[in-house]
């Protein structure tokens, strides 16, 4: 059995992060580490934390997208980061996310387009 992909989902709601977890279990062969804003995520990634990919949300308290992605590619500028914010993906691009994507995660209808996407940024390691 091929080693899961790692993904660290950063998104404020709780509900969300619930639904993106059940979703990605039962789809694909994922470990899910959730975070509800981006300075959690960088404290995940400093106790040894090593995502494949990471799906980013814009608005958070305490630490936003925009400045998780800035502080994150100090030090990693090859882990994908898919933005996933209805408003935020410009500002999200430009602090340096690789693309962006404004469907909501746990949605089944996106099944699909979800998969197709983490298997294309991480060299389809789970195929």
């Amino acid at each position: 059995m091929k080693k899961p992909i790692v993904l660290l989902h950063i998104e404020d709601s709780e509900e969300i992060r619930e639904h993106a977890e059940e979703f990605f279990n039962r789809q694909i062969n994922i470990e899910y580490n959730g975070a509800d804003h981006g300075l959690h995520a960088l404290e995940l990634i400093s106790k040894g934390l090593q995502p494949h990919i990471i799906i980013c949300d814009g608005q958070m308290p305490i630490m936003d997208g925009r400045k998780f992605i800035k502080e994150f590619r100090k030090t990693d500028k090859n882990t994908p980061i898919i933005a996933n914010s209805s408003v935020y993906n410009a500002e999200l691009i430009e602090a340096g996310a690789t693309d962006h994507y404004n469907q909501k995660l746990y949605l089944e209808g996106y099944a699909d387009r979800w998969i197709q996407i983490i298997k294309t940024y991480t060299g389809e390691q789970n195929e």
